[in-house]
């Protein structure tokens, strides 16, 4: 008969839990070491924004100080980009077009441009 107060009871599944990699990230063998850099496993670029709508998906990106927008079938694959806007060459809005956000709301497609300029008094 087995007596759970002897350690002998617990030796076994206490070398198997210390030894196992249970609970570890299965990528990352080593959590102490930080990561040196992210790879988006759908598309490289910055701020990527993507839907679903019907059976397409719609990934909206900022690029040279533009809007872009491509339409696939597929998730890993992009569409031809089409740019949907352009910066203006001075103004407020002119420079620093970063993570655009892509919606379908009431029928329309809206797309939210974050933008930053710089004023100097």
């Amino acid at each position: 008969m087995f007596n759970i107060y002897d350690i002998r009871f617990w030796l076994l599944p206490l070398i198997i839990l210390i030894t196992s990699d249970i609970g570890q990230d299965p990528v990352r063998k080593d959590p102490a070491k930080p990561l040196k850099h992210f790879t988006n496993p759908i598309f490289d670029g910055a701020d990527p924004w993507m839907i679903q709508k019907d059976r397409y998906y719609y990934y909206c990106f900022s690029s040279g100080n533009g809007i872009y927008v491509s339409r696939s079938e597929f998730i890993t694959r992009k569409g031809e980009p089409v740019r949907v806007w352009q910066a203006p060459e001075s103004g407020w809005n002119s420079s620093c077009v970063w993570a655009p956000e892509l919606h379908y709301i009431d029928n329309h497609f809206h797309i939210r441009i974050n933008n930053s300029s710089y004023f100097f008094l």
